[in-house]
């Protein structure tokens, strides 16, 4: 087998897994086509020449692909395990369409030939398959759920898998340029063993972690209504007196007593009328979205801000990154905090819509003064003191970089109104 051979056929199966394993898991469409670019060069190039510079080549690729998926996942060990596990199914299918045929023809004492695009075909096609197998598992499982929603980067974890990922990808090429079978069945077998484990131990781990969380969820749920269930019961005692002199007042005709003591039952039962939050939060199965949605929750209660919240069950997070999903979302909910702060009625509605392949998100909150949106937009504009004027221009860099997702502001009968549309 040449080298430069093996160059374009390995350009051509990490081609095939930048778009069907990689991309939306680990990388964004722009990061995608950026190293489909590097690898259909390294191919071209590998056709016209077999210089050794072209493993330095492949060298730089791997390191940009590591820190590419790093920054679209912030986290330093996911994709380190999946560059092993990808090589593990290269290395499959390389034992499959060529090593295997090979030593069965020279046990039959047959010469081996092989046309180069027919086995880079067979191999993409195969790959694909494989990268279909996965998304069923993913789908039945939900291991990538489990795997993203991680609290810890595991930085040196990360770093370390990444450089045994080079040596083991360096000698799966040294064995296979060298065509001892024994040898690379041996390393693929340790490279499925080392993926297996890492992407299963950290699945517990992770499963391990929301199912704490969940239960924290519950026990703020349960406090919840524990103490809506109290308020009951001492309302209770308070309504049938309330009532009684409500009667009185209007037996007597006293229109005005009336009304004065009815707004004195309204200010002193606002702590009856309070909205529980807590347990529309359980239908949210991201354990970083959930955690956000509940400190959101708190700092209303301290803010004494009115909250309105409405959750559609979200079990899984839309194509965005998880870490661009939760800055956009951290974003609007920042923004609606700190424009009612000023204001008299110091309210703030948020909803989570599903619809069909879409997470509708949509915040609204008084604004006394219409807002000049096109204005809030630019960078270092903003409508508060003190303020840098980043946040809704940053959303607005981050959404673009989507071609799926839509961003759409409008002022509406003295509420400004938020709504971020996004693909599943």
């Amino acid at each position: 087998m040449s080298f430069s051979f093996m160059v374009t056929a390995y350009a051509i199966n990490y081609l095939a897994l930048i778009w069907s394993f990689f991309y939306k898991k680990l990388l964004s469409k722009r990061q995608a086509l950026i190293l489909s670019v590097i690898t259909a060069s390294t191919a071209l190039l590998s056709v016209y020449t077999s210089d050794s510079f072209l493993y330095i080549n492949i060298l730089a690729y791997f390191f940009i692909q590591y820190f590419m998926m790093y920054n679209h996942t912030k986290n330093w060990l996911l994709p380190a395990v999946f560059l092993i596990f990808a090589d593990s199914l290269i290395m499959l299918v390389w034992v499959v369409t060529y090593h295997f045929p090979r030593e069965i023809m020279n046990l039959l004492g047959q010469p081996f030939h092989y046309n180069h695009l027919i086995v880079s075909v067979l191999q993409f096609l195969l790959l694909l398959l494989c990268s279909f197998g996965f998304s069923k598992l993913d789908k039945k499982y939900a291991i990538w759920q489990s795997l993203n929603d991680t609290s810890q980067k595991y930085t040196r974890l990360g770093l370390g898998i990444f450089l045994l990922f080079l040596i083991l990808m360096f000698l799966h090429v040294y064995i296979s340029m060298r065509g001892v079978v024994v040898t690379l069945l041996l390393v693929l077998c340790l490279m499925f063993v080392i993926s297996t484990l890492l992407i299963s131990l950290l699945t517990l781990i992770n499963k391990n972690y929301q199912q704490r969380k969940y239960v924290e969820n519950l026990t703020l749920s349960l406090e919840d209504e524990r103490e809506n269930f109290q308020l009951i019961r001492e309302y209770r005692h308070d309504f049938r007196n309330i009532m009684l002199a409500m009667e009185e007042y209007l037996s007597n005709e006293d229109i005005i007593g009336a009304q004065e003591f009815l707004e004195q039952i309204v200010g002193s039962t606002k702590g009856y009328l309070k909205n529980y939050h807590y347990d529309q939060i359980s239908v949210i199965q991201n354990t970083a979205l959930r955690g956000l949605v509940t400190e959101f929750i708190r700092v209303c209660e301290q803010e004494d801000i009115e909250l309105t919240l409405k959750i559609d069950p979200i079990s899984t997070i839309p194509t965005v990154s998880l870490v661009d999903f939760l800055r956009v979302f951290s974003i609007l909910m920042n923004n609606a905090i700190e424009a009612v702060q000023n204001e008299k009625n110091k309210k703030i509605s948020v909803s989570f819509t599903n619809d069909r392949d879409k997470l509708i998100i949509n915040v609204a909150n008084p604004s006394s003064n219409p807002v000049d949106i096109a204005a809030i937009l630019k960078k270092g504009n903003s409508t508060k003191n003190n303020h840098s004027g980043l946040g809704l221009w940053n959303l607005k860099k981050i959404i673009h970089s989507y071609h799926d997702c839509q961003f759409l502001l409008k002022n509406e009968n003295g509420f400004f109104n938020a709504k971020l549309i996004l693909k599943y």
